[in-house]
């Protein structure tokens, strides 16, 4: 997925706003989970925080200092879910 589609996709559903062209910063009241292809396995990163679009990758924060750094390619799709009392509001 291409950061543009990416960043317009999160942005319309008030997951996260855009800081600059290339970075992405999550609403504290939003959890993103990213689904990445991984080989023949879908990888799921949760807790995405930030997400920096570079030339050919992008590069996933979570809440726990993790960097993901994975193709454009490779990034499948997305789950956004609003927070609520510390929770997920859906759980």
């Amino acid at each position: 997925m291409m950061p543009n589609v990416l960043f317009d996709i999160l942005t319309r559903h008030s997951a996260g706003t855009r800081d600059g062209d290339n970075t992405l910063r999550v609403d504290e009241n939003m959890e993103l989970t990213v689904f990445a292809s991984f080989g023949s396995e879908t990888l799921s990163i949760q807790r995405v925080v930030e997400v920096v679009a570079e030339k050919d990758t992008m590069v996933l924060a979570t809440k726990r200092d993790e960097r993901f750094i994975l193709l454009h390619d490779d990034v499948r799709g997305v789950r956004v879910a609003p927070i609520k009392d510390g929770r997920l509001a859906f759980s």
